[in-house]
């Protein structure tokens, strides 16, 4: 419609909008608001804190074993008080009391020091998710037409893009025989084709007939067709392998038909376990990378991987090759190579230079480092010295690592990956350790009586209008998996007052799909422990930043977040050890030396300010802005947002946080920022 049919109608925006709109005249703001106006914004009970724009470099990470006398060492004594009742699997210990592991502890307070330190995205599975879409309200329906092509041309035979075959496995490795051809088969005609070859009919089914070839029945709607492939043909030269990680990224699809309808639909990867040869359908495609990919599945309109990955919706800022605060201290694994590539031998001395002093000065401590001269006095070593200062970097005989060497000092294991001889640094321990958290009073009694929860059937990461940016509403131009958009965030669940988590009638029990829980009262406590090694006061500021939240705001643990469950505060002590004192007084008093003193709070705010400083001096201008402190930043007043407990309740009780219905979710409707709930 075009502008000048629009009419101005003040009662279609609120007060705010309707003044601005007023006093300033601009046909863009009539633009916005009118757009805003006839979009009703999604709800949800979560939502997310923005990416930072940037990275912030961690302190150096110092050597294992070796306590520093410039760093701080000690721990931190936790209360940890349910403000609602809170559900946590195996919370059992063999005695059967009642803990909170110390893991779930572990990974509520990595989450917020990553966001808080403006670390990289934390911990996410980069695969392809898959989607099919026959009457989506977003543009994804062309984009699905587009790929599987089922209209084709206006012929009697449809032009279709996917191909059909066999699916066959190999030891360890999947392949397709693609088939010569396929055809549509009407209903009738395929009960009639399968009772001939004396099979009795049914859906999500397939049958070989006489001739060799099969017929694959989907499932019922009306005038549905269903498809015959002709027989296997078993040339060599036509095989095609299946790529490792599109086998992953199908048996990963959390939507497949199978997981969500039930085991009358089939698995094709399961179905090798019972049958050497499994028609299907698939299409192929090309990655970033170059790499030959495909999707494969039962029908001819079956789910279709995304061509980009989620990794591929992670802003390049958060790929880079600096140690952030996080990792620094809890350390990584061998899943997260891509926060630890150092550089490549060839590029030494050369184009890699600064990535490789920048490693040694960052995480070896080594300042000497910048003014420093490298070259390698033989293929397989790498020599950087200055003055008296040495360090070596060895490859050994077989070439799968290298060793580094400060002053003739073996110091660290550094992994070789490829034929390229990319170096990495080996996965390495964080420096702090949970304690799991037991019952402060062993004579209570803290669980609730045994009750059916509410079922948690919630949108998944497919749901892009939410777990992607959006910078328009209008439902054609929403940006999905194949679109250049970010992903929103770090996802966090809204607090709710915790009274409406269970099933209304708890008479009726679907085992299939209900489970039984008994959830840890309200206000009951726990106590644990937060032991630290070596950490700089950057890193101790960090800490204390977590664990000291500001006022009305609390933490989310466990399962059963969404319908209310998970709402804990945490109150604190920070106790410091002094190592040379532990160790140069044995005895005082005729009792061990423990030389541990108690933080008190004015220390505490110093410590936290260290760190507020370094991150708000070293994050880039477009994330500070106008920002004197990190919770002025606009990322974390929409984190103080969400962990507020009085905000989630208000929201809770105006139907703000709740999960739409169907109807409503299919509308796709974008979901706003915090602020904006």
């Amino acid at each position: 419609m075009a502008r000048k049919n629009f009419k101005f109608k003040p009662d279609k925006f609120n007060k705010q909008q309707t003044n601005k709109f007023q006093q300033t005249g601009k046909k863009e703001n009539f633009d916005k608001f009118i757009t805003h106006s006839e979009e009703k914004p999604a709800n949800a009970p979560y939502n997310f804190v923005p990416l930072n724009k940037s990275v912030v470099e961690s302190d150096p990470i110092p050597l294992h074993d070796t306590y520093f006398s410039d760093r701080f060492t000690g721990y931190f004594d936790c209360e940890m008080e349910t403000i609602t009742p809170i559900y946590i699997g195996g919370s059992l210990k063999e005695d059967g009391k009642i803990r909170i592991p110390g893991s779930s502890l572990r990974g509520m307070v990595r989450n917020l020091l990553e966001i808080v330190s403006w670390s990289n995205f934390g911990f996410f599975e980069d695969k392809n998710l898959y989607y099919r879409s026959f009457a989506d309200v977003s543009s994804l329906r062309d984009e699905y037409k587009e790929r599987i092509n089922p209209e084709g041309n206006k012929s009697a035979e449809p032009d279709y893009k996917m191909k059909a075959g066999y699916l066959v496995r190999k030891g360890f490795e999947y392949f397709i025989y693609p088939a010569k051809k396929f055809e549509k088969k009407s209903r009738p005609e395929a009960i009639s084709l399968v009772s001939r070859s004396g099979h009795k009919y049914s859906e999500f089914n397939y049958y070989k007939l006489n001739d060799g070839s099969c017929i694959v029945v989907s499932g019922s709607m009306p005038r549905k067709k269903d498809w015959i492939i002709s027989p296997i043909d078993k040339n060599p030269e036509n095989i095609i392998q299946i790529p490792e990680k599109d086998i992953k990224s199908y048996k990963l699809d959390e939507n497949r038909a199978d997981k969500v309808r039930g085991k009358d639909v089939p698995n094709l990867i399961n179905l090798l376990d019972k049958d050497q040869e499994i028609p299907c359908f698939f299409i192929r495609w090309t990655d970033k990378n170059g790499d030959e990919r495909i999707s494969f599945g039962h029908t001819g309109l079956f789910r279709i991987a995304y061509e980009k990955s989620i990794g591929e919706h992670i802003p390049s800022t958060h790929e880079n090759n600096r140690m952030d605060f996080a990792h620094a201290i809890f350390g990584t694994s061998e899943s997260e190579d891509k926060f630890l590539f150092l550089f490549n031998w060839e590029n030494i001395p050369g184009s890699d230079d600064d990535k490789l002093k920048r490693f040694l000065k960052n995480n070896c401590g080594i300042n000497w480092v910048e003014d420093s001269k490298i070259h390698k006095s033989n293929e397989n070593e790498i020599i950087i010295s200055k003055d008296n200062n040495l360090v070596k970097i060895k490859i050994d005989g077989n070439e799968k690592k290298a060793i580094l060497e400060i002053n003739n000092i073996k110091s660290y294991e550094l992994k070789i990956k490829n034929e390229r001889l990319d170096i990495f640094r080996y996965p390495f321990a964080g420096r702090i350790f949970f304690e799991d958290a037991n019952l402060s009073d062993l004579n209570t009694n803290p669980l609730l009586e045994e009750k059916i929860p509410k079922i948690l059937l919630g949108p998944k990461p497919t749901t892009f209008q939410h777990y992607l940016v959006q910078d328009s509403t209008n439902k054609k131009k929403l940006k999905h998996y194949n679109s250049e958009t970010d992903i929103r965030g770090n996802k966090f669940y809204w607090h709710k007052s915790g009274n409406n988590w269970e099933k209304k009638d708890q008479n009726e029990f679907n085992e299939k799909i209900e489970t039984k829980i008994k959830p840890v009262k309200k206000n009951i406590v726990f106590n644990f422990l937060i032991r630290f090694e070596n950490f700089t006061k950057n890193e101790l500021g960090a800490l204390l930043f977590v664990l000291n939240l500001p006022e009305g705001c609390a933490y989310k643990i466990g399962m059963g977040k969404p319908i209310g469950l998970g709402t804990i505060k945490i109150r604190s002590k920070l106790i410091i050890s002094d190592r040379q004192k532990r160790y140069s007084d044995l005895f005082n008093d005729h009792e061990w030396t423990l030389a541990q003193n108690e933080v008190k709070s004015d220390k505490i705010n110093e410590f936290i300010s260290t760190f507020e400083n370094h991150i708000i001096n070293n994050m880039s201008v477009d994330d500070r802005l106008k920002a004197s402190s990190l919770w002025e930043t606009h990322r974390l007043k929409q984190l103080k947002l969400l962990l507020n407990i009085e905000i989630g309740k208000e929201l809770e009780k105006s139907d703000k946080i709740s999960y739409m219905d169907l109807k409503e979710f299919r509308q796709r409707n974008v979901l706003p920022e915090p602020e904006n709930v």
